[in-house]
């Protein structure tokens, strides 16, 4: 089973240990985002690591995914924003 961790961590100390444990058994997707596919790890080893990291004004979310969901999952490119000049008119 692949997991996806995402937390939003005030204190940066506190969200670099975070980072690295989540580093030690997973990937990094996003900033703040880690799958951790085909973890030995389950949903609530993680979670109590992490417990002991964070504090309550922390939020972190763990989504267990299943094989079958994980095959469905798409990864698009990055594609870049471009910004929308303010004189723009829509016909």
């Amino acid at each position: 089973m692949d997991i996806i961790v995402a937390y939003d961590v005030i204190n940066n100390k506190r969200r670099r240990k975070i980072s690295e444990e989540m580093e030690s058994i997973g990937v990094r997707i996003n900033k703040s985002v880690f799958l951790c596919p085909d973890t030995k790890w389950s949903v609530d080893e993680i979670a109590e690591m992490l417990k002991k990291l964070c504090t309550k004004k922390d939020s972190i979310f763990i989504f267990p995914l299943c094989k079958s969901c994980a095959e469905k999952s798409l990864h698009l490119q990055h594609i870049k924003k471009t910004k929308r000049k303010k004189k723009t008119e829509f016909i």
